[in-house]
C-alpha cells in the first residue's frame, strides 16, 4: 500500500506564553493523517530557568486554559524536542502561521541545546520548517 501524498505532511502548532517576541513556547503540537485517520501529538514544555517569567501572560493562560503551576510537572525542552523529532518521522512541516511557529520552534530548539545561537526578536533562520524558502519563490 502506498502512502497518500497528504500523509507526508504534518501540521505544526505552538502555544506561547505571549505573542510578543519575548514570549516562549509553552506547548507544541503536531497533527497528520495516517492511512486516512487523523493522528496528533502534543506536549507542554517546562520553562527553562533563564526564561523571563515576566513574559508569562495571564491572558494567554486563560485562552489556552493552562495555569502556570501546571508546567512544573511537564518535560523539559530537550525531552520535548526528542519526542517531537521521533513523532515527526520525516514528515514535511506546514503551518497556518509560519512567522510565529518558526520563532517558537527556534526557541524550543535553543532551550533544548540543539540550536547554536540565542533566538533574537526577529529570528527567521529556519524557513524550511514552516514555509517555502524565499529562494524557491
Amino acid at each position: 500500500m502506498t502512502t497518500a501524498l497528504i500523509e507526508k505532511f504534518a501540521i505544526l502548532d505552538f502555544e506561547a506564553s505571549r505573542l510578543s517576541p519575548e514570549g516562549w513556547p509553552i506547548e507544541i503540537g503536531l497533527s497528520w493523517l495516517s492511512f486516512g485517520d487523523l493522528r496528533s501529538w502534543s506536549s507542554l514544555i517546562k520553562p527553562t530557568p533563564d526564561q523571563d517569567l515576566s513574559d508569562w501572560s495571564e491572558e494567554s493562560a486563560a485562552v489556552h486554559k493552562i495555569p502556570f503551576a501546571e508546567f512544573d510537572a511537564e518535560p523539559a525542552a530537550a525531552a520535548v524536542s526528542e519526542d517531537f523529532w521521533r513523532t515527526l518521522r520525516g514528515r514535511i512541516l506546514v503551518s497556518d502561521a509560519p512567522e510565529f511557529e518558526e520563532r517558537w520552534f527556534h526557541k524550543l530548539l535553543y532551550a533544548a541545546g540543539t540550536w547554536r545561537s540565542r533566538p533574537s526578536r526577529t529570528t527567521t533562520s529556519y524557513p524550511a520548517v514552516c514555509s517555502r524558502s524565499k529562494s524557491s519563490r
